[in-house]
């Protein structure tokens, strides 16, 4: 699954801090967003569902494997889980950190 999870970090916008919550939770609006405009096509190149457990203490479902994709505040069947700090997940998100780098 690793081109499929990079091709899904570049599907992702580059995130923004919010005023409230993890930061986290702002990548995760913006994937929603472009699911809404993107998603089939993002489906047909990645076919995987992904689990995203964020340390600081939220889980997300992100299908990219039916219909038009979807995204899901809680825990569910994936083909991948990725557990990763909120501070990672938006580095990542924002290109600053190699997600091989952060699983070694």
């Amino acid at each position: 699954f690793g081109s499929s999870f990079c091709f899904v970090l570049f599907f992702i916008p580059k995130a923004t801090s919010p005023t409230m919550g993890l930061k986290s939770d702002a990548v995760f609006a913006k994937i929603q967003a472009g699911l809404e405009s993107q998603g089939a096509e993002v489906v047909k190149k990645t076919n995987a569902i992904f689990a995203f457990k964020i340390k600081e203490g939220k889980n997300w479902v992100l299908d990219l494997k039916n219909g038009s994709g979807s995204l899901k505040e809680g825990e569910g069947k994936a083909d991948a889980t990725i557990t990763i700090s909120d501070e990672d997940f938006v580095a990542m998100a924002d290109g600053k950190l190699n997600g091989m780098q952060a699983f070694m």
